[in-house]
């Protein structure tokens, strides 16, 4: 999801969050997450991260 974007210190902002619940007969409800950011400061230079 774009959060920022042409900003000073800031040419794009993306943030990520997943969520995901899975039923199995043996073992019960099992509940799964990630997140993860992008920041891209300027062309050439990023950070991500998890």
């Amino acid at each position: 999801m774009p959060v920022l974007r042409d900003l000073l210190l800031v040419e794009e902002l993306n943030i990520d969050v997943a969520y995901r619940r899975s039923d199995y007969n043996l073992v019960g409800s099992v509940d799964t997450y990630k997140g993860s950011i992008d920041w891209a400061i300027a062309s050439g230079l990023r950070f991500r991260g998890g």
